[in-house]
């Protein structure tokens, strides 16, 4: 049964990335002209770089498991693979030019709702960013039920989707007449830049994933901190200072998610304030390697037991 929801997954998240990249190409070539039709290369480039990484993926698990039928520590074989943060980054760079051009100009604010080809199918298409990445985040695990993997998973997928959709909520306000409204060219660029901006900081979420090893270690530099204080100050803050502003000065309607940016700015800030305060991670003073405070003596205590040259190729295997 998991293999067959892991290749319907995998099967799902391929014909996303085809559909939003056929709806991003035809309006393109709707609005403008049939030169951006060459975008769709970049679409068969991103399908194949997909493709490639779910493969090499399930080569990996299949690896993986072999290898702990035969007596090897599971610890040694982590669920994550390298290739989720460089698929992402690879589809948000070749995503992002192509939302700046359709949204940049006036052609999004002509589209009719009675089209078929009117801004709901746009929305439609751009929407799909947010189920996409979840779709590739589980292609590239096996983390197993009820493990403190599996919940991190959960919690940090649902929390970059949702911040992903919380920039293309206020892509929406773009579709409206911006010479009747009188909105400055600063404000819509602002909307538009912010929103690309998000677009990427997914790959740290998933780098996080790829050097995170769930056994106390971390990295000497917290992505899951960047990634935090990114979403609070590149996300949060100025999508919060935007919806306030259609709000005040221009009367325009304001969508619910004004309060969870509120919300996920104090959440963001308690979680940087931990970060710096006692449960801030400790670096082992013979192996140079870091670990949570619940972690660190008991790695002490098997740092001092084992010869200092395999923590030095450890260090060099895992550690930042």
């Amino acid at each position: 049964m998991h293999a067959h929801l892991e290749l319907a997954s995998k099967v799902v998240c391929i014909a996303l990335l085809v559909f939003q990249g056929g709806i991003l190409e035809i309006y393109l070539v709707k609005e403008h002209n049939t030169r951006w039709s060459a975008f769709a290369v970049a679409d068969i480039l991103v399908i194949c770089v997909w493709i490639f990484s779910f493969v090499a993926a399930r080569r990996f698990f299949q690896q993986k498991k072999d290898e702990i039928d035969a007596g090897k520590d599971p610890e040694d074989f982590p669920d994550e693979l390298p290739l989720a943060f460089f698929a992402w980054l690879f589809y948000a760079a070749l995503l992002t030019p192509r939302v700046a051009i359709l949204f940049s100009g006036e052609g999004s604010t002509r589209l009719k709702e009675t089209d078929f080809l009117g801004p709901n199918t746009l929305k439609a298409g751009v929407a799909c960013t947010p189920l996409i990445f979840i779709l590739l985040v589980y292609a590239h695990h096996d983390a197993k039920p009820h493990t403190i993997r599996k919940y991190y998973l959960q919690g940090l997928t649902g929390t970059v989707a949702f911040d992903i959709f919380d920039s293309l909520d206020l892509l929406e306000f773009l579709f409206l007449d911006r010479e009747e409204h009188r909105f400055p060219k600063s404000l819509t660029n602002a909307v538009l830049a912010f929103a690309c901006i998000n677009f990427f900081l997914p790959t740290l979420a998933l780098f996080e994933l790829k050097l995170n090893s769930f056994n106390g270690q971390v990295s000497s530099l917290s992505f899951k901190l960047l990634y935090s204080m990114s979403f609070v100050f590149l996300v949060n803050i100025p999508n919060l200072i935007i919806r306030s502003v259609l709000w005040h000065k221009y009367n325009t309607d304001v969508s619910v998610l004004l309060m969870k940016n509120v919300i996920c700015i104090v959440l963001g800030v308690v979680e940087i304030m931990e970060y710096f305060g006692s449960e801030r991670p400790m670096p082992c003073s013979r192996c140079g390697r870091w670990y949570t405070p619940d972690f660190i003596e008991q790695h002490k205590r098997r740092c001092t037991s084992t010869p200092l040259q395999v923590d030095d190729q450890q260090l060099e295997d895992g550690g930042l």
